[in-house]
């Protein structure tokens, strides 16, 4: 999602899944594109590490991850669709030989040019250029999975070192609300301006 006083919106990219909405700031649009990651990632969990998480399901992430940091970057057969939410995903290439690690560290290269896909769309829409991107939540914490999403947009990303975004947002607008703040970018500047940073370096 972004923020912006541009807005270039038409129906075509409607129906590419693109959402509109008014700002609490008044003439700031919050325009954005979202589709399934973070479930296609689980899917993968689910259906590839039954055993894992039978035992030790704390530790499936990190093996996940593990596995898929062996694999070299494009080095398989394997294509991934990860259009699951509308049931036109899919999965080509497979072989005998392939590796669950395989599966997943396709699913985390298709996933990330489908970010650089809908950062296009945006920064069409919006009429900007973006020096970097935000990422927050569960995939904050996946190394892997950002250094492959740095590489292929070539910005840095900002990890979010807070967890609970939606709800430190809430908050802010709550507390300007209140008067604790002069206005609502002063307080978003106090409780989100703590950031890790992942730079494109082409190494994955």
């Amino acid at each position: 999602m972004t923020r912006t006083r541009n807005l270039a919106l038409d129906f075509n990219q409607l129906k590419a899944g693109v959402t509109n909405e008014l700002d609490a700031v008044p003439g700031l649009y919050n325009t954005g594109i979202q589709w399934l990651a973070s479930g296609v990632l689980e899917w993968i969990k689910s259906n590839f590490y039954t055993r894992e998480l039978a035992s030790d399901s704390k530790q499936v992430y990190d093996l996940m991850i593990q596995e898929a940091a062996t694999v070299s970057p494009n080095s398989t057969t394997l294509s991934i669709i990860p259009d699951f939410a509308t049931n036109c995903g899919s999965i080509s290439g497979l072989g005998l030989h392939t590796s669950r690690g395989e599966i997943y560290r396709t699913a985390l290269e298709a996933l990330a040019e489908k970010t650089r896909q809908g950062l296009n769309l945006l920064q069409e829409i919006g009429q900007f250029k973006a020096d970097s991107l935000i990422i927050v939540g569960g995939g904050a914490k996946n190394q892997l999975w950002n250094r492959i999403r740095a590489n292929n947009l070539g910005i840095p990303l900002k990890l979010a070192q807070q967890s609970e975004t939606t709800v430190l947002g809430a908050a802010a607008f709550a507390l300007t609300t209140l008067g604790m703040y002069q206005c609502l970018d002063d307080a978003v500047n106090i409780i989100s301006s703590h950031y890790d940073y992942i730079y494109p370096n082409n190494k994955t």
